[in-house]
């Protein structure tokens, strides 16, 4: 268990960020059968601590061991068991086949992703789901920060006004301002030094696989503050195909 919660802390997530401490069932078992801690560098360390990464965020987004959780335990269970007898390899996509009935949606699917897409700052879910999209390596290893990317002080109605949003579009620029489709995940100290920065200057110093990974669209009219909710739009795009091919990657989706 010690071992468990070392590697999951260097996923970035702790006691407040895990919603179901029973998702570290199957990950403990693993752990305890192969004799490894996954907290090497070697291709096998960061191929499967990669893997359980995947698997502990889907479960926990999707609500896997909410409910009988004492039967998706056994069925964890007996799956890793059988998988290590062929392989010692950490089972994700069989995991999640094997217990698609037992979470919130019953496969990876549109759904799912509107359910996902929904979640907004104020949520705790809102760190998983960023880090799922992001694909953030050895997260724990530094501090990092939810952003706004488009900065939260921005969206008061006397600032949108001063700005010349129109009075009919202050509502739905306040309603995104919150939304996952405005949100990352930077390191504390590049969430700190953008501050109330504009999107317009401090997306001058990153490059285009940074906004590959943060699914940020390459038009640069989209980060002015009136095609704010363009930006929106577009970037809800590039998070769905992200999700969808995360999702893809496993056989889950019927």
């Amino acid at each position: 268990m010690e071992q468990t919660i070392l590697l999951v802390n260097s996923f970035g997530l702790d006691r407040d960020l895990l919603t179901s401490t029973n998702a570290l069932h199957p990950i403990a078992y693993y752990l305890h059968k192969t004799g490894k801690s996954l907290l090497g560098t070697t291709t096998f360390d960061v191929s499967n601590s990669r893997e359980i990464h995947r698997w502990l965020l889907i479960a926990l987004l999707n609500n896997i061991f909410g409910g009988a959780s004492d039967s998706t335990i056994g069925l964890s269970r007996e799956i890793v068991k059988d998988e290590l007898g062929k392989s010692l390899d950490f089972p994700t996509d069989l995991l999640l086949v094997g217990l698609k009935t037992h979470g919130k949606y019953s496969s990876l699917n549109d759904d799912f992703i509107d359910d996902i897409m929904q979640i907004i700052y104020s949520r705790k879910t809102a760190f998983l789901a960023l880090s799922l999209i992001q694909d953030e390596a050895g997260i724990g290893n530094n501090l990092f920060h939810i952003d706004h990317i488009f900065p939260k002080s921005w969206f008061t109605t006397a600032n949108l006004q001063s700005t010349g949003i129109s009075i009919n579009h202050i509502d739905a620029y306040q309603e995104y301002a919150n939304s996952l489709a405005n949100l990352q995940i930077l390191l504390a100290r590049e969430n700190q030094e953008k501050s109330n920065q504009s999107l317009e200057e401090w997306i001058k110093v990153r490059d285009d696989a940074f906004k590959h990974k943060h699914c940020i669209p390459t038009n640069n009219e989209l980060y002015k503050l009136e095609n704010f909710l363009l930006f929106i739009s577009e970037r809800k795009k590039l998070i769905e195909l992200k999700l969808r091919s995360i999702f893809n990657a496993t056989p889950v989706i019927i």
